[in-house]
């Protein structure tokens, strides 16, 4: 039994450990309705509305294991962890969706580009753009 529980502890310790992580910065977010109005927030000098871009302007830290993914970003007085299980993958791109439902996420790996998706509700999206680079 004990020789049982060991294996199973290294296998659930490997799989953890071998990851590849990330830091992504914010380019920009798209909000989109479903009666055809969208915003646009930037992150540049010249946004608008430089209050809402230092809420969405953090940057984002993405840990890929074997069959999962996670996305944690720092706000200023805490963090929001989202749980992806991966949907599709190959040497050029990784498809997932959060474990919750509400995010989609779409990662290239030769540009390092990654695009998610919030779904607030069945008329209101948001699209969030990062550059990442490897650590």
């Amino acid at each position: 039994m004990l020789k049982y529980f060991i294996i199973f502890f290294f296998v659930l310790f490997y799989e953890n450990s071998y990851a590849f992580q990330y830091l992504c910065e914010f380019i920009k977010k798209v909000d989109s309705m479903s009666d055809f109005q969208t915003s646009e927030i930037e992150n540049s000098k010249f946004e608008e509305n430089q209050n809402l871009l230092k809420i969405v302007n953090k940057s984002l830290t993405m840990i890929i294991y074997d069959r999962e993914i996670k996305h944690i970003i720092n706000l200023e007085k805490s963090k929001s962890v989202i749980n992806y299980l991966k949907i599709n993958e190959d040497e050029n791109r990784i498809v997932s969706y959060s474990k919750k439902g509400n995010f989609f996420m779409f990662f290239d790996l030769k540009l390092n580009n990654l695009i998610f998706s919030e779904y607030h509700d069945a008329t209101h999206v948001s699209d969030y753009f990062y550059s990442c680079t490897k650590r």
